[in-house]
């Protein structure tokens, strides 16, 4: 979830606008706060998607099940290399075999 939002401002000597601040991003499930890369879309057929940002797998999961949707949602990658902790193919796969989801 954007938490907060950078902004545009513009330069007194150029005129050239740039966006200046940094946008964060919090967990969907369990509010931690992501970098924003981790995330799903959610499509709609009457509205604009939106995004949903979690920490891992495992909140993804949890929270996948909530997710009102009337078209289709697309998933994270499968990263087997270089993966945030959390969000690697193994974290994957033992969030699907856990109980409860």
């Amino acid at each position: 979830m954007l938490t907060q939002s950078g902004h545009y401002e513009t330069c007194d000597h150029c005129n050239q606008r740039r966006y200046v601040g940094k946008d964060k991003f919090t967990c969907d499930h369990c509010g931690a706060e992501v970098d924003g890369h981790f995330h799903i879309t959610v499509f709609f057929n009457e509205k604009d998607a939106e995004k949903m940002h979690f920490c891992n797998w495992r909140c993804l999961l949890v929270k996948l099940p909530t997710v009102k949707c009337d078209d289709f949602i697309t998933l994270p990658e499968l990263r087997f290399d270089e993966a945030e902790p959390g969000q690697g193919v193994a974290d994957f796969l033992r969030a699907i075999a856990a109980d409860g989801i």
